[in-house]
């Protein structure tokens, strides 16, 4: 074809465009076939599943715990194992079969021509329990590009794990600082993702499995139990722990190995620690791919963060709940830029005594938001809130009250909160007249850009993205994507009538409906990446993002054609699905 010809020549010297092949098409010479389908051969297709056994040897102190890695344990799959064939461009599942079914059959099936994603699970991978114990399940899938008049061997699948694994380590001197005969309050560790929730006692040996709710996940781990705070030799004295740490960027496939452990830091205060390592399934399997270790607080126990029963109660006013995340979006403002809800914290204390102080401390997803408040140069990061907040001479609180104490946020704090996009939580201590001291979370969440209760934000940076412009007359054309949660879907769905036909588009190396995340081949990869789209692990959890495919509007006009070009963008997270389609016309009477 002419465009086809054009197009290629201008691409090849930026892109490297490689030509297409076709030495393996076999036109089956009219015996009888269906010319216009090809065949995907099942016969001799192998399903393998990676089945790492743990070989570790830990002395049950962190610091000289030794870890070895994992021996690799690589089966065939058992026959119950289920494995679908879904169109990649229609959605149409053209097979389900168990394992074993496939492995019997003789004859290739006849498809249309294109590209097929072939899934294999576990049989309870698809209702694998939100949490439970020793419930691995796995699952892999590999894509086959189906090709007319043409016999194409099913490509050989590696299930790995789909759900998060976790394990609970306690180290000896620890476990000898702990009542470990107590019913009331024994020595635990819960782990929590999301509402689900799993509890592993001291001698708790057992692996915990979670289904993921989403691509990046939070644990959030807890460790309770009576803590001894006599001196050594004397009769025990025990005081309740309670201590919490989160766990961010944990994702399906993972292992994460958690280590408790205690030590005295130099200044005599008790340190405990939690030591995360992350075991991978992919290959090279590899110790300590990420290992932090976290200190909850160079405090005496007595210091904790426990909140006493009869301290002050935290509360937002009559239209929120404070255990529901307080939303800041373009909605928040009216047309003059002033936010018609604003925070306002409430905090009751008992009969008989009066708040007398209120801090903040934030931690936050977002980068810029702590950096502005490290450059604050507060103690441990902590707002003083019990009378009017101060900062560069603008007042970002108004005070009243004492019982209740009521704390509203200003306009100004408000604009402020709102160029901060993600989600921030406030850890709040009120203290009464009588010392006692309660410690609430308020989980702010800011949408920028006016935000979505549906999923992400998709704009066309300087333009009206529902509006069709002409693509000889654009100079640049930048893509904004901004989501709360993160990225879990993104799909391009490329509508260029006579000017971007499907077989040319096939030709380049694209498609008309592809995935970013998972591009069906390496070579659609490289192209998606040299046209300005970012794909695989840049897209997946990324809660901004931006493509700037300007270079396509020359490139589109210079293939002297006349007609409209449409790229349809399609964003799920958490949140939802939101669905922007990018318009352009070319014109050639210019």
């Amino acid at each position: 074809m002419k465009t086809s010809k054009i197009f290629i020549t201008l691409l090849s010297a930026a892109l490297l465009l490689a030509g297409c092949s076709k030495e393996h098409i076999d036109f089956n010479k009219g015996e009888g076939k269906d010319e216009n389908v090809g065949y995907l051969v099942l016969s001799g297709m192998n399903v393998n599943v990676n089945a790492d056994s743990e070989n570790n040897t830990d002395t049950g102190e962190v610091k000289n715990a030794t870890r070895t890695a994992q021996s690799r344990a690589t089966v065939e799959a058992s026959d119950d194992y289920i494995v679908t064939i879904v169109n990649s461009s229609t959605r149409e599942e053209v097979l389900r079969e168990t394992y074993g079914a496939i492995r019997r059959r003789t004859e290739p099936i006849a498809l249309a021509p294109g590209q097929y994603n072939i899934t294999a699970k576990s049989p309870d991978a698809d209702n694998m329990p939100a949490a439970d114990f020793e419930c691995p399940a796995y699952s892999g899938s590999v894509t086959a590009t189906v090709i007319k008049k043409t016999q194409t061997p099913a490509p050989t699948i590696v299930c790995k794990l789909a759900n998060i694994k976790t394990s609970i380590y306690f180290s000896d001197l620890l476990k000898s600082s702990f009542d470990l005969t107590s019913t009331d309050n024994p020595l635990q560790a819960t782990v929590a993702l999301g509402d689900n929730s799993l509890t592993f006692g001291h001698t708790e040996t057992r692996r915990g499995f979670f289904r993921p709710i989403q691509t990046i996940n939070q644990l959030v781990v807890t460790l309770t139990g009576n803590y001894n705070t006599a001196p050594e030799g004397s009769a025990p004295v025990y005081k309740p722990v309670r201590m919490t740490q989160t766990i961010d960027n944990v994702r399906a496939g993972q292992w994460r190995q958690i280590r408790f452990a205690i030590h005295v830091s130099t200044e005599g205060n008790v340190i405990f620690s939690v030591q995360v390592d992350t075991w991978v399934d992919d290959e090279p399997i590899d110790v300590d791919v990420m290992s932090t270790t976290y200190d909850f607080a160079e405090e005496v126990i007595p210091d904790e963060e426990v909140s006493d029963p009869d301290a002050p109660v935290a509360s937002l006013d009559n239209h929120h709940d404070i255990a529901e995340p307080f939303v800041i979006s373009s909605g928040s403002f009216d047309d003059e830029g002033f936010c018609t809800d604003r925070i306002m914290l409430l905090f009751t204390p008992q009969s008989g005594s009066t708040v007398e102080k209120v801090t903040a401390t934030i931690r936050s997803d977002n980068e810029q938001l702590l950096a502005a408040v490290d450059a604050l140069g507060l103690t441990d990061n902590r707002f003083d809130l019990t009378d009017v907040l101060t900062i560069d001479g603008a007042a970002y609180t108004t005070v009243s009250g004492t019982a209740p104490k009521a704390i509203r946020a200003t306009q100004a704090a408000m604009k402020k909160l709102y160029e901060f996009a993600g989600t921030h939580v406030v850890r709040l201590a009120a203290t009464d007249s009588q010392n006692r001291t309660s410690y609430t979370d308020l989980t702010v969440t800011v949408r920028r850009s006016g935000g979505s209760d549906a999923g992400p934000v998709i704009e066309w940076r300087g333009r009206d993205i529902d509006t069709r412009y002409v693509a000889n007359d654009v100079e640049e054309c930048i893509i904004d994507i901004h989501s709360t949660t993160g990225i879990t879907n993104f799909l391009v769905d490329i509508k260029g009538g006579n000017i971007l036909s499907d077989e040319e588009l096939v030709l380049l190396g694209l498609a008309p409906h592809m995935d970013l995340i998972r591009p069906a081949d390496d070579k659609m990869d490289a192209m998606l990446n040299n046209l300005g789209f970012k794909t695989k692990d840049a897209v997946q959890g990324a809660k901004e993002l931006s493509f700037d495919i300007s270079q396509f509007m020359p490139m589109m006009v210079a293939l002297g054609q006349s007609g409209p070009v449409d790229f349809q963008l399609t964003v799920t997270d958490s949140e939802g699905t939101v669905v922007k389609t990018v318009m352009l016309t070319v014109r050639q009477d210019q």
